[in-house]
């Protein structure tokens, strides 16, 4: 067998590895990737050139992995890979025939993600907030609870970006009016790939409820994509749409191959 490294090329250091038979003729080629420890999804294209005769033809793999994921999704000339078992972490992000594709959705109540958040947890979305602070845009444990000082809170409310015994504060007033990529984890919050603040010596924590995402304070939100990864796996991944049967808006969860209503999506 051979082995072709390719690095990924985003600084990280990180490799792409293509294992194969080293004879001519039909390959079965296994593709793995080193482990993405960083806070932005990264995509590398790669081109096969096969000579036959007086014949050249190209195809491109494209390898997606996202952040804070050991898993890869390897996209071949455009057509996405099949598994059975989607709960290993598969996100392919291809909506089954019952629901259209949004833009984003807007929450009026809170969606229960059914998960706990941990000191490994990692919280990965896109958002718009519009002109006013939002509170709540996603938590868990519950509001009695959040002026107390122990260690099982994850939240973000107004500037207050809490996770666990550890709290950073970042003006809404920063990233107010423009899309964003928020990344939420012990290490810290980043904005965009930017480190805004980071967390120091975060106690060890499990919530005491289930993550929630959106509230009737977070109205002003948009939600462009929800990631919840804890222990390096996946555990939710939430695209916006609608239920085409009846025009219901919410997320499609990519992991658990369920779909949440709530909210609303914009007009067509």
């Amino acid at each position: 067998m051979a082995t072709t490294t390719i690095p990924w090329g985003d600084g990280s250091g990180d490799n792409i590895y293509l294992t194969y038979s080293s004879a001519s003729g039909n390959q079965t080629v296994e593709v793995t990737s080193d482990a993405n420890t960083g806070y932005v999804d990264r995509t590398k294209d790669i081109t096969f050139t096969v000579v036959a005769g007086q014949s050249v033809i190209t195809r491109t793999l494209t390898v997606i992995q996202l952040a804070g994921s050991d898993l890869i999704v390897p996209v071949f000339n455009g057509v996405y890979p099949a598994y059975d078992d989607v709960a290993r972490g598969f996100v392919g992000r291809i909506l089954p025939a019952a629901y259209q594709a949004v833009d984003y959705i807007t929450l009026s109540t809170q969606i229960d993600t059914g998960e706990k958040t941990t000191r490994d947890s990692l919280i990965e979305a896109e958002i718009y907030i519009s002109s006013t602070n939002a509170t709540y845009i996603w938590r868990s444990d519950s509001g009695s609870n959040l002026s107390t000082n122990t260690t099982a809170y994850y939240y973000t409310n107004n500037g207050n970006w809490r996770f666990g015994d550890k709290t950073l504060l970042i003006s809404q007033s920063s990233i107010r009016g423009a899309k964003h990529k928020i990344s939420q984890s012990s290490d810290g919050v980043f904005i965009d790939g930017v480190q805004m603040g980071s967390y120091t010596g975060v106690s060890d924590f499990t919530s005491s409820s289930n993550l929630l995402v959106g509230s009737a304070s977070a109205v002003n939100v948009r939600y462009y994509y929800f990631r919840h990864i804890k222990d390096g796996i996946t555990v939710s991944d939430y695209e916006p749409c609608i239920r085409i049967a009846d025009s219901v808006a919410g997320f499609y969860d990519h992991i658990k191959g369920v779909f949440v209503a709530g909210g609303s999506a914009p007009s067509a």
